[in-house]
């Protein structure tokens, strides 16, 4: 059985966005961003990331 991850850290989200992780870490404090705290962590879930992403080059080109 192949374990996938649900959820991605902030190193996570910057390997799979090509940006630092400092900037990773910004982005996952934007309000706008669909991230969550478990604790002290900020996370991800893949899927969120995903549709996020999908959103950002629908609204980059003004559909």
């Amino acid at each position: 059985m192949t374990t996938e991850r649900l959820t991605l850290d902030a190193k996570g989200v910057a390997g799979a966005l090509g940006v630092g992780v400092n900037q990773a870490y910004t982005l996952m404090h934007d309000p706008t961003f669909p991230s969550f705290r478990v604790g002290r962590r900020w996370l991800v879930s893949v899927q969120a990331l995903e549709a996020w992403l999908q959103e950002q080059s629908q609204q980059d080109r003004g559909l």
